[in-house]
């Protein structure tokens, strides 16, 4: 078996060996990346003439590889990504307007602190240990959403401050991804929510759309507590306490380390929705 700095040159020196004529002249281009979560080795291939190309996640490809697979298999599968990740680049739309760009611009909240590489070049509203960040939507369908963060190179680019792509990103986001709220189960009366978006990607961003904390605390008639189950979604409770909300925080972590990957991973935190103050909080 391959050492990984062996599994690495092999790839980057054979992978355009793999790939179809128009990737003749391509870049490979192999270097330390992050996202949310986790920091890897990504390799990019760059068809001649453009700047951008499909991103390959080695260290996950390598796992792949250690666990059992052929380098052969790994080696079509990586080709079969990068050809596909291709046709997927042409088809995004590239947006020159900004006045047609922030239609398309949405919400994602991460970690704060896990993230502070990835979070250090884009603007970010920091809420407690989370960060929302604004994302622009580039292609979208029932499989694949194709996104980049919108970055302070872009706010540059399209001559707008950090306040206003906020603001529309907020606007735009509940019309791209409509927030749905589900019950999770029956409490004394009242029901545990759990709060996501149509789509069921990035939804734990919906509970920062205009107006959502005060629908919220209308229904629960003041004050909500808030568990992060992932980036994807969250569950909306009733503030009933400290007691409660700690064995909540034991299944978030027990459900961390079990069901979910790290890149998903929000807080390990439980938080309350203060009515008065009108904020978030963390509970514990």
């Amino acid at each position: 078996m391959l050492s990984f700095d062996l599994f690495v040159d092999y790839v980057s020196e054979n992978i355009l060996l793999m790939l179809p004529e128009r990737f003749t002249g391509a870049t490979v281009d192999v270097r330390p990346m992050c996202k949310p979560g986790a920091k890897y080795l990504g390799m990019v291939v760059m068809p001649r003439g453009i700047t951008t190309g499909t991103i390959v996640d080695l260290n996950q490809e390598y796992r792949r590889y250690q666990k059992g697979g052929s380098l052969d298999d790994v080696m079509n599968s990586i080709a079969k990504n990068v050809t596909a990740g291709s046709q997927e680049l042409n088809e995004m739309i590239i947006f020159e307007d900004y006045d047609v760009a922030k239609e398309q611009l949405f919400l994602r909240v991460n970690n704060r602190v896990w993230n502070k590489e990835y979070l250090s070049n884009m603007p970010h509203h920091d809420v407690e240990d989370l960060a929302v960040t604004v994302h622009l939507k580039m292609r979208k369908d029932e499989a694949f959403l194709g996104s980049v963060p919108f970055t302070y190179s872009m706010m540059k680019m399209y001559g707008v401050e950090e306040e206003q792509v906020y603001h529309d990103a907020m606007e735009s986001a509940k019309k791209l991804f409509p927030p749905t709220l589900n019950p999770l189960k029956s409490y004394r009366h009242q029901s545990e929510l759990i709060l996501t978006n149509e789509m069921g990607i990035n939804g734990a961003a919906a509970l920062w759309y205009p107006g959502m904390m005060e629908q919220l605390a209308e229904q629960f008639g003041g004050n909500f507590q808030v568990v992060p189950l992932s980036v994807h979604e969250v569950i909306i409770c009733p503030d009933d306490g400290k007691t409660r909300a700690r064995g909540r925080q034991a299944g978030l972590k027990s459900a961390m380390t079990k069901y979910s990957e790290p890149e998903i991973w929000l807080s390990r935190h439980i938080y309350r929705y203060a009515e008065k103050r009108h904020c978030l909080e963390i509970l514990i």
